[in-house]
């Protein structure tokens, strides 16, 4: 989205109230880990600390984080205290797995 000059003050307020919504494309949607994006997505908003507590877990944290969610409007901050290796969760964690497929 490409904001003007002319947008004003309350642009970020009405961002937050759209109701517009963007349908995943079915072509994309065959092919998601996520079926049920909107079970998913009310779960996420509707039990905060329960939905992303178990995604922190799915992480692999030096340190768990001392709160999910510290809201200080308009700026949250997520997975609070938390220490984690980016690197280790988004390659070598896999590396466990994928390396029998990547030799046989």
């Amino acid at each position: 989205m490409i904001m003007s000059k002319e947008s004003g003050s309350g642009t970020v307020e009405t961002l937050l109230r759209t109701k517009e919504v963007f349908p995943l494309p079915k072509s994309i949607l065959a092919k998601a880990w996520v079926k049920d994006h909107d079970s998913v997505y009310k779960e996420s908003i509707s039990h905060i600390a329960r939905f992303w507590g178990g995604v922190a877990k799915e992480l692999s944290s030096h340190k768990q984080c001392d709160n999910i969610l510290e809201w200080n409007y308009p700026w949250p901050k997520w997975f609070v205290g938390a220490e984690c290796n980016i690197v280790q969760d988004a390659l070598d964690r896999h590396q466990k797995t994928r390396t029998k497929k990547l030799y046989t």
